[in-house]
């Protein structure tokens, strides 16, 4: 006598829309999680003029088949030199010179008052972004 038994069929388009798309349960859910670290990432960063908190954006990608969300600070904008200081902050930096600070020709910007350079750096690295990537796990 043979038994009786059931067919699953799983249908492969709905199962990457729930898996692998940003409107699907598990990108729903990725999305949340992101927003909260970008949330604690903003409150951490330095408050100068804005630029660093308002820089620190979170993207959903498509990599491959697979998503991903991505959160990031790129300060170019805000520098007249186009140079990103994001990394410099969350890392740290020594005294160091800027040349042409704030667009004035150099000299200005060479030599000063903090260990004979113009910036006094960041000795302790404000790591505003991976001190929060906790808040991404439930």
């Amino acid at each position: 006598m043979a038994e009786p038994g059931f067919k699953l069929i799983i249908d492969g388009a709905a199962m990457a829309e729930l898996l692998r798309s940003p409107s699907g349960p598990v990108g729903r859910h990725l999305i949340e999680r992101a927003t909260l670290v970008q949330a604690a990432a903003k409150a951490q960063a330095p408050r100068r003029t804005g630029c660093l908190q308002d820089s620190i954006v979170k993207r959903a990608e498509t990599l491959g088949d697979e998503l991903a969300i991505r959160i990031q600070s790129d300060t170019t904008s805000c520098s007249r030199t186009r140079t990103s200081y994001s990394l410099f902050v969350h890392e740290g930096t020594p005294p160091h010179d800027i040349p042409g600070a704030f667009g004035i020709p150099a000299p200005f910007g060479i030599g000063g008052q903090f260990a004979g350079k113009f910036h006094p750096g960041h000795p302790a690295p404000n790591r505003f972004l991976s001190d929060n990537l906790h808040l991404a796990v439930d």
